[in-house]
């Protein structure tokens, strides 16, 4: 995968700093189409859909390529608020907050490298996202 990895992007901080207890996040694997438990809140969030535009696993390319994802933040009360996260559009690197949690696109899973080989279109099933959420 030619993605910076995962805790680069969030909020622009290196790898080490998410070591530390500096970092009061959690990062979470969302598969796509699962409901997903934020462990410590009665929050839940689901990969509801992506835009997988990344650079194919044979070329060269200078750019990764947009990704973009929609997750569905379910909050107690089951009201609903969807979420776009992206790369690579208006609101790239901007993190989105619901419920007084603050989420941030992470990778993208898995890589061009083993989707590609497919050889069929691939679903939302397909894609793992990891995101940080932040109190």
């Amino acid at each position: 995968m030619r993605s910076l990895p995962f805790l680069t992007l969030v909020l622009g901080l290196a790898t080490p700093a998410f070591a530390t207890p500096a970092f009061a996040g959690q990062t979470i694997d969302l598969k796509g189409g699962v409901a997903t438990p934020i462990p410590g809140t009665a929050l839940t969030v689901i990969l509801s859909s992506v835009t997988d535009q990344r650079c194919p696993a044979d070329v060269a390319c200078v750019w990764e390529g947009l990704i973009k994802a929609e997750i569905t933040v379910v909050t107690g009360t089951r009201a609903r608020t969807t979420l776009t996260l992206c790369n690579a559009c208006e609101t790239a690197g901007t993190p989105q907050t619901v419920a007084g949690k603050t989420f941030v696109m992470g990778n993208l899973l898995p890589g061009r490298d083993v989707l590609d080989p497919l050889s069929r279109l691939t679903t939302l099933e397909d894609y793992t996202l990891q995101i940080a959420v932040l109190p």
